[in-house]
């Protein structure tokens, strides 16, 4: 018993020392398709990292068993490496059975850019190398030349490019899963990944068609009575929402670098803020005050903070911060107004109260964490939002309020066009009774005086 006992103590003793002290000269994971069902195998494990920058790196005979070690599916910033910015590579190798193939490779979503080698070749890139701008998360798939006859290794290696501009702000390296295999099963994973990516979108997508077709069915409205402001306010804040939801599906799918999307978005998102201030103004019966006219010109200064960032004028926090800062009294207004209107009792605003609290509530929360996560206040989340529903679809909250929104500002303006009809009608009643009367006291032609006729020549003739 006292051998065996001291024989399982040796054990545990050299097992706890080659975890401790012998990572570093492992070797990066080996991804096996010869003994794969499947000609398809996932990338996701161990893979040799670095930062810094080296095209010897790219050799696939460069010897990396001194290199760190990270998972595959995570952020550098999750793994030691937070806050970095500038390049950083990886390496791993896949095998692949005997047989001539065309090889594909799938990698996984990066919120940066980089560059692919296969045995120390440029295969492919994604996104920007040297400068700030800063893609969405977007899987990517690669083809590969067909192995040759015979098993043979494939030696990976990845250049990844984070911008010091987006370090602390954005994370960096690969965050989901990736694959190595046959071009048809790899290309059907991309189609999946592509559909899943989608069926993401379908909530925005659905509202941004919703907006469009309220918006123009309002703006149909408003050329109606032209002298009814709010139907024009109301139309083009619809249409603008439409153009933001384009602009954030094209940003999810990497069609636009975010600088670009900063400013062309925070421009749209500014004249839809101002289409809202007009349009609360008018139907509220608010004066436009001097309030008003600083809160509407404050909007002009959140495009422009793109450009200190650009331009390296100040961190993408402060322009962010910045940015958040000039929006915020817009929502302010239009909720401390409707709140005002509505504790006098004013049935419009009453009407109006729950749906544009819901509408702006959102991104009033997302505005004040961005602001208190910029200011460092606290580091729970940047913005507020989970998913309501995710079978059939994605539903997330901004859609979802957004479309009870327009639902409510339909009928309220529906009600409101009826109503103005219906005070025309009366008043067009009112005035078809008035001129009847007035036809009976004072006839279009008057009657004729006896002798009134015959005086009037002799009097003449005088």
């Amino acid at each position: 018993m006292r051998r065996s006992f001291f024989s399982v103590l040796l054990a545990s003793l050299a097992t706890l020392y080659l975890l401790l002290f012998a990572p570093s000269g492992l070797h990066g994971q080996t991804f096996n398709l010869q003994a794969e069902r499947e000609p398809v195998a996932s990338l996701d494990g161990l893979w040799r990292f670095h930062t810094g920058d080296n095209p010897a790196w790219a050799d696939p005979n460069f010897d990396d068993s001194q290199w760190t070690l990270v998972r595959s599916d995570e952020p550098w910033d999750q793994q030691g490496y937070k806050n970095y910015g500038g390049f950083a590579w990886y390496r791993f190798t896949v095998a692949v059975p005997e047989g001539n193939r065309d090889w594909s490779i799938y990698l996984g979503p990066m919120e940066t850019g980089y560059q692919f080698f296969v045995d120390g070749h440029l295969a492919g890139s994604f996104g920007p190398i040297l400068n700030s701008r800063n893609y969405v998360l977007s899987s990517r798939a690669f083809a590969i030349s067909p192995a040759a006859a015979g098993p043979r290794t494939f030696h990976i290696a990845i250049r990844a490019w984070h911008s010091p501009v987006w370090a602390g702000y954005a994370l960096g390296g690969f965050y989901g899963s990736s694959y190595f295999g046959d071009s048809r099963f790899i290309a059907q994973r991309a189609a999946t990944a592509r559909s899943i990516q989608w069926n993401g979108l379908v909530d925005e997508y659905t509202y941004a068609v919703l907006c469009t077709v309220v918006g123009l069915v309002v703006l149909v409205l408003f050329f109606i009575r032209r002298e009814e402001r709010e139907y024009l306010w109301f139309a083009l804040l619809l249409l603008a929402n439409a153009i933001d939801i384009g602009l954030i599906i094209s940003r999810q799918l990497a069609l636009i670098p975010l600088p670009v999307f900063d400013f062309i978005d925070g421009s749209v998102q500014s004249a839809a803020l101002l289409a809202a201030l007009a349009f609360f103004s008018v139907v509220l019966r608010a004066p436009r005050s001097r309030t008003w006219w600083l809160v509407a010109a404050l909007l002009f200064i959140s495009p422009p903070a793109v450009f200190l960032y650009v331009f390296n004028i100040s961190s993408v926090a402060i322009a962010g911060l910045l940015a958040a800062l000039a929006v915020l009294p817009a929502t302010v207004w239009i909720l401390a107004t409707l709140f005002k209107r509505a504790l006098q009792r004013d049935r419009d605003a009453l009407i109006l109260l729950v749906p544009t609290l819901l509408w702006q509530g959102v991104p009033f929360i997302n505005n004040i964490l961005l602001i208190t996560w910029q200011l460092g206040w606290q580091r729970w989340a940047v913005t507020w939002g989970f998913p309501l529903l995710t079978k059939p679809f994605v539903l997330m909250p901004g859609p979802a309020v957004g479309t009870i929104f327009i639902f409510a500002l339909l009928l309220f303006l529906i009600r409101r066009f009826s109503l103005a009809r219906q005070e025309e009608t009366r008043l067009s009643s009112e005035f078809e009774s008035a001129r009847n009367i007035q036809s009976l006291l004072f006839p279009a032609k008057p009657s004729a005086t006896p002798g009134f006729c015959h005086r009037k020549r002799l009097s003449a003739r005088q």
